[in-house]
């Protein structure tokens, strides 16, 4: 992951890989207890992210708390990443600040006194302070022996940064096809699963708005359907009164013609039995003049 980070600093702070990488680096710092980077890895890590990411504050966090578990470890390269990270406590914020760089000054001087007695130790005690006198000079031996603390502690320097330069060496990608390989498993592997996420929700999305559309077409046709029911129930139910009325009023007709038809018939023949009536009487009377 260092190797990769340290290939998309140069796109900036704005830059969404970055950001994901960044995201990357704490989740690994907070949950995986071993493959973690070594405490000077981590302050360099700090001093090239602090001109680029100044405002994360969740990354400095758990770069911090990281570092301050094993502050212990860290060499003077180290604590010269971590000067030019926080110049004079100043820097990127974040809560744990302070402990951190308490602790790192603590270390310090911690070194500092075990260097002195190392060299106090190499000297003979003077005479004079032995007989309770004011101390005489140091002698030209403790100088010396100051010299070679100094001496080994910088040979112990070189030999963390000889590790760290070959550690780093042997971890970072021997070509570009390697370094492609790990920026697509912790970058482009999360950007890929995000936008799978987001294009499944997408599908969700789309297939229940057709589900509503169908659900809306199939209650839209129910309501055609009883709609188209009950205007059909209702013509059935005007033609058949239509009808009923049609015969009613054909029954009346027919009921009112056999009825003229049946006075008509009693009139004529009321009339024939008038006439027949008259012809008796008019025969009567020719035979009675006879």
């Amino acid at each position: 992951l260092i190797p990769v980070t340290e290939w998309l600093l140069p796109l900036g702070g704005d830059s969404e890989e970055l950001g994901k990488a960044l995201d990357r680096w704490v989740e690994v710092l907070t949950t995986k207890e071993r493959g973690l980077p070594r405490a000077d890895q981590v302050a360099k890590l700090m001093e090239q992210l602090a001109p680029i990411v100044p405002n994360n504050e969740r990354i400095f966090q758990a770069l911090g708390e990281h570092l301050e578990k094993y502050v212990r470890h860290l060499s003077p390269a180290g604590r010269a990443s971590l000067e030019v990270a926080f110049p004079d406590g100043g820097g990127p914020a974040f809560p744990c600040k302070e402990s951190l760089l308490g602790a790192v000054k603590g270390k310090g001087r911690e070194r500092s006194r075990s260097r002195d007695a190392a060299a106090n130790a190499g000297g003979a005690t003077p005479p004079a302070a032995a007989a309770g006198g004011p101390p005489e000079p140091r002698e030209p031996k403790a100088a010396a022996g100051d010299k070679a603390a100094a001496a080994e502690l910088e040979k112990r320097g070189d030999r963390d940064r000889d590790r760290d330069r070959d550690r780093r060496e042997r971890e970072a990608p021997t070509s570009r096809k390697e370094l492609g390989k790990k920026r697509d498993d912790f970058v482009e592997a999360p950007l890929r699963e995000e936008r799978r996420r987001e294009a499944a929700a997408a599908r969700r999305k789309d297939r229940h708005r057709s589900e509503d559309d169908e659900n809306d077409g199939k209650a839209g046709k129910r309501r055609k359907d009883r709609n188209r029911s009950e205007e059909d129930a209702d013509d059935r139910k005007a033609e058949k009164r239509r009808k009923d009325r049609d015969h009613s009023e054909e029954d009346d007709d027919d009921g009112k013609a056999g009825k003229r038809r049946k006075d008509r018939g009693k009139k004529e023949k009321e009339a024939r039995s008038r006439s027949r009536d008259r012809d008796r009487d008019r025969d009567r009377r020719r035979k009675s003049d006879r």
